[in-house]
């Protein structure tokens, strides 16, 4: 779950978690509320932090955003790849090599339930080339 504000300049995580159950709490301790007065409180307590993306954000250490950052990329393409063939999601499925409940998840970013090498495999089996760019941080 992320709570955002979104400004004409920027989007801002407001407070994000992993949520473990459908159950719905009565009130997560990370949430200030929705009113543009908590809103605007929040942000002037994270303003001096920026970030390239929300898992730059979301994640602990660089390393583990920069891992975030290209699963949710292969993710969203090979999802657009699965929209455009236009088929039953069975069909997409058997394409694929994986179960119906499988793709599923993939459709609805369960981005947890995938490593970057199953990621990588299965945008291979979609038709897609997986590029990755290595070069000098500096």
């Amino acid at each position: 779950m992320i709570y955002v504000a979104t400004f004409a300049d920027a989007i801002h995580v407001l407070h994000a978690f992993e949520k473990k159950t459908q159950k719905t709490a009565r009130r997560d301790p990370g949430a200030r509320g929705s009113t543009a007065a908590a809103v605007e409180a929040r942000i002037a307590m994270t303003r001096t932090q920026t970030f390239a993306n929300v898992w730059d954000a979301l994640e602990d250490t660089p390393d583990d955003a920069a891992t975030m950052t290209m699963r949710s990329n292969v993710m969203i393409a090979i999802k657009e790849e699965v929209r455009r063939w236009n088929t039953t999601q069975a069909q997409a499925a058997r394409r694929l090599g994986v179960t119906q409940p499988r793709l599923n998840d993939l459709l609805h970013g369960k981005i947890n339930k995938f490593s970057l090498d199953t990621l990588v495999t299965l945008a291979k089996r979609a038709g897609l080339k997986v590029k990755v760019d290595v070069r000098s941080a500096a």
